[in-house]
């Protein structure tokens, strides 16, 4: 699949009459990780789908590194100003987003202005908009529990915005009732979401040989905070029970021979393997060949490869530690939500779904059937709509 945000889109017309829309979306600072470009690869598909409805789509960053040729690209004055040592590989931070910013989106004429989370660029995007047609959004993408402070100036950004976009229900009541925000002024419109299945499988890979099944799957940087530790404390715990499996792990990082020699130590070199980095084209294949995927994270925002494999119809076991734990993943329904803490309870629901491989269908046809509800053209539809009507 290839993204045809297309630069002629901006100023000709959609229908041979009407001005084609268009949309900015303002990554600030450490919004998509510092530099910008992997993170894109999420909203890709939204891109496309925008663009075959004649929306032309403009991202503004600050970010190092070439951009892909596909993406209209202008550069975002901001500098992130880092606060505080960090946890969990978190850095916590303010994005300051220069005045600049103003003149410039005034200029573009945009008629919609997407700022991907709270921050100043919400503040002078709304200055650029006051007194034209452009309508200014914030993206929230989940319910957040952060402190009074935090809460006080979301909700004072918050009112900055015609609109504040919502990807998840829980954002949606978080916004609602904690930012006091009208209803009528809140959208739903999952905006960064899995792409498509096809979309992870535009280039094979070579995997090896699977010994036994199920073959449980783990898709994460080898830090700290992923917890890779305890899924290997898990299976030993079953290998010592006599069950034959295999898990396979996806990623790299500063704990990589750690955890080799750790799986070494406990004997399960032939039942854990490393696979290392996979490029993103083919992680599809990845997902497909896989029965169960496990996120063991002590703590994730809201990760992504859970999402993936839902959307390759994956039961799921997750820790309560990432966003998607009790949102996307429904205990007993999808998968399990497991102590990030506690290798026995991970290796619980790890048997459980060794011992019953019909569970394993139901949960894994109830992801795909909850992964179908967030796609692209929905979405897509959803902003144009933003667009010519009402968040509603």
């Amino acid at each position: 699949m290839s993204i045809s945000v297309q630069p002629q889109l901006a100023n000709s017309p959609g229908d041979g009459s009407t001005p084609a829309p268009k949309v900015a979306i303002l990554f600030p600072g450490r919004a998509t990780g510092g530099n910008a470009w992997p993170g894109l690869r999420y909203w890709e598909p939204l891109f496309d789908r925008l663009a075959e409805r004649d929306t032309s789509v403009t991202i503004y960053a600050n970010t190092t590194g070439q951009p892909p040729e596909q993406f209209r690209f202008r550069r975002l004055p901001s500098q992130f100003v880092r606060l505080g040592r960090g946890h969990n590989g978190y850095v916590p931070g303010i994005s300051l987003v220069s005045p600049a910013t103003i003149q410039d989106l005034r200029q573009q004429g945009f008629d919609l202005v997407i700022c991907v989370e709270y921050n100043m660029s919400a503040i002078w995007a709304a200055m650029a908009a006051w007194g034209t047609r452009t309508k200014v959004a914030i993206f929230q993408e989940n319910a957040r529990h952060d402190s009074p402070l935090k809460r006080l100036l979301r909700r004072v950004l918050a009112r900055f915005a015609s609109v504040v976009i919502v990807n998840t229900d829980a954002a949606r009541a978080d916004v609602v009732d904690r930012l006091a925000v009208p209803a009528d002024r809140v959208a739903l419109i999952p905006l960064l979401m899995a792409p498509p299945a096809e979309f992870m499988c535009r280039q094979p890979v070579s995997l090896p040989a699977i010994s036994h099944r199920p073959l449980f799957l783990c898709v994460a940087q080898l830090i700290p905070r992923k917890n890779v530790a305890l899924l290997l404390a898990a299976a030993d715990l079953l290998r010592r029970q006599g069950h034959e499996f295999t898990v396979w792990i996806v990623g790299t990082g500063p704990l990589l021979e750690e955890l080799r020699a750790m799986r070494d130590d406990l004997g399960l070199d032939g039942t854990v393997e490393f696979l290392g980095a996979i490029p993103y084209p083919g992680m599809g294949f990845v997902y497909q060949a896989c029965d169960v995927y496990v996120l063991p994270t002590h703590q994730d925002y809201r990760s992504v490869s859970v999402l993936e494999a839902m959307r390759f119809g994956k039961p799921i076991l997750t820790s309560a530690g990432d966003g998607t734990a009790g949102e996307a993943v429904l205990h007993g329904a999808n998968g399990y939500i497991f102590d990030p803490d506690s290798a026995h309870e991970l290796a619980n629901y790890m048997d459980a779904l060794i011992r019953d491989p019909d569970l394993r269908v139901t949960m894994g046809a109830r992801s795909a059937h909850i992964s179908e509800s967030q796609n692209a053209v929905t979405s897509a539809c959803k902003i144009v709509r933003l667009i010519e009507d009402d968040p509603r």
